[in-house]
């Protein structure tokens, strides 16, 4: 059976979400998500440089030994 993509149905006895509650929250999941998103492309570009100097190190390495196989 598939999945429903619908929000829960309200609780009986219970008020139905606003448009603006329903809004408002996701809103903030939006920024939160967007935050994350630039923390990891911040430490991808870390890794992405780090790999860079080490590969300009073995590079220089090899250059000044004869390979050993």
């Amino acid at each position: 059976m598939a999945k429903s993509t619908r929000p829960p149905k309200a609780q009986a006895g219970s008020p139905p979400e606003s448009l603006k509650d329903i809004i408002h929250r996701q809103t903030t999941l939006i920024e939160s998500a967007k935050a994350d998103l630039e923390e990891v492309k911040h430490d991808q570009n870390v890794l992405r440089e780090q790999n860079d100097r080490l590969h300009e190190e073995v590079k220089a390495l090899r250059m000044n030994r004869p390979i050993d196989i």
